[in-house]
């Protein structure tokens, strides 16, 4: 189950176009929100966010996945609200992200471009 913090993490990221602002936004430093990022990506197993000179853009999985997070925020409060009532789980996003990212053709051809140890500059490209 992919957790929610990774997934909140992703849409400030794709949101706000930059790794700093979205960890200034997020109120976290740089480095455990591009941490974050790529732990959902390594879950995934598909690039989200093409790292650029001066920033990041969402790749189109990760657009897919950006429509798919916004559309679970308000099935995460109606969840919160049965679960107050008995019903269903929070804290984590199902199957469903991951099966995004299987019907998605980008998603295996964009993983094998990434290396391992890419990134590391303050916008998260290496």
């Amino acid at each position: 189950m992919i957790e929610l913090r990774r997934l909140r993490a992703f849409v400030a990221v794709a949101e706000e176009g930059h790794i700093t602002r979205a960890a200034e936004r997020l109120g976290m430093a740089q480095p455990p929100l591009t941490r974050l990022i790529r732990a959902l990506e390594a879950e995934l197993d598909t690039l989200l966010l093409r790292r650029l000179p001066r920033g990041v853009e969402p790749t189109e999985a990760g657009l897919a996945l950006l429509e798919e997070a916004r559309g679970a925020r308000p099935r995460r409060r109606d969840q919160r609200h049965g679960a107050a009532h008995g019903a269903g789980r929070t804290g984590t996003a199902g199957g469903w992200l991951h099966q995004l990212c299987r019907a998605a053709s980008v998603c295996s051809a964009g993983a094998a471009d990434i290396p391992s140890g890419a990134g590391g500059g303050a916008d998260g490209a290496g």
